[in-house]
């Protein structure tokens, strides 16, 4: 037994030579492995208030993370723990607090660069594009689990697209005015003449007997860049005036009273009247489904 104790003791002595040595060259080199970790450890805050999904500008936020830097301390978003978030129908507020300098900063998911410059105007858009309402579209963040965006909200944007909607509507016709000018081929008077495609459509299918749609509309396209040029509707219905309410203490849209098959050659009418003083063009030729009451409209507005 006594060569095998010898044996161990001299293992025993060789490892512990080995440690010895480790620690010479760490003291040499005045630093250790264990230094090389220079990202301070902090104990982060309870963030379960932030769960589910969200909605951001992903441009945006990056570029706004980026940003969070302190002078001074050298501090940046690595340095930050999340204290709250605010939230603002489907946009959010997100605070940060600094471990360094104690600083705090606010990061939002959205900044209005995108489309329709609003995360909430945009859902409410998109909801109306697609034919539903708050319910449903309730029900589709949840079941994205999107926090909710309030009726209150919902409603205050809904009140507010129709003008936003018209305006930039105008702005794409008239950039489609300036293509369809460019590549017209002929000009009268020094005014661009160009081909025009026109149809209608109604709320209500007629089955060729009973023209009763309370709302139509028509459209007037370019015929080379296949862009909206004009488009108007007519509405012969208003809910509010139905329940007795005065047309002076809300915003009409009943704007005709004559009959619905009327409808598709008054507002094409309108848009052939407007061409020169909207878009400064000639509609030189019509591209039609052969519907006669147009045609004969704008052979009597001429």
């Amino acid at each position: 037994m006594i060569p095998c104790e010898e044996n161990l003791s001299g293992v025993n002595n060789e490892a512990g030579s080995e440690t010895n040595d480790e620690d010479e060259r760490c003291s040499e080199m005045s630093f250790c492995e264990s230094d090389l970790e220079t990202e301070p450890q902090y104990e982060h805050k309870d963030t379960s208030f932030l769960s589910g999904r969200r909605i951001i500008e992903i441009g945006h936020f990056l570029e706004s993370l980026r940003a969070l830097r302190h002078d001074g301390f050298g501090c940046s978003f690595f340095d930050m723990d999340l204290q709250s978030e605010k939230i603002e129908g489907l946009e959010s507020v997100l605070m940060f607090k600094c471990n360094l300098c104690g600083k705090i900063d606010s990061v939002r998911t959205s900044d209005g660069g995108a489309s329709f410059k609003s995360t909430n105007k945009a859902g409410v858009i998109g909801a109306l594009s697609i034919g539903i309402g708050y319910s449903q579209f309730a029900e589709l963040l949840a079941s994205m689990d999107i926090p909710q965006i309030s009726n209150v909200t919902y409603l205050k944007h809904h009140n507010t697209i129709y003008p936003f909607v018209r305006e930039l509507n105008q702005k794409l016709m008239n950039a489609a005015a300036k293509e369809e000018a460019e590549l017209a081929e002929e000009k009268k008077d020094g005014i661009p003449v160009i081909g025009v495609i026109a149809d209608g459509a109604w709320a209500k299918r007629s089955y060729r007997r009973n023209y009763s749609a309370l709302s139509g509309v028509a459209s007037i396209i370019g015929s080379k860049t296949k862009k909206m040029l004009y488009m108007g509707v007519k509405n012969k219905y208003c809910f509010l005036c139905a329940r007795g309410r005065k047309t002076d203490d809300h915003d009409c849209f009943r704007n005709w009273s004559k009959t619905s098959t009327a409808m598709e050659s008054a507002i094409v009418g309108e848009g052939f009247k407007e061409s020169i003083t909207r878009h400064n063009l000639i509609y030189g030729k019509l591209i039609g489904d052969g519907d006669s009451s147009v045609y004969k409209h704008l052979i009597e507005i001429a």
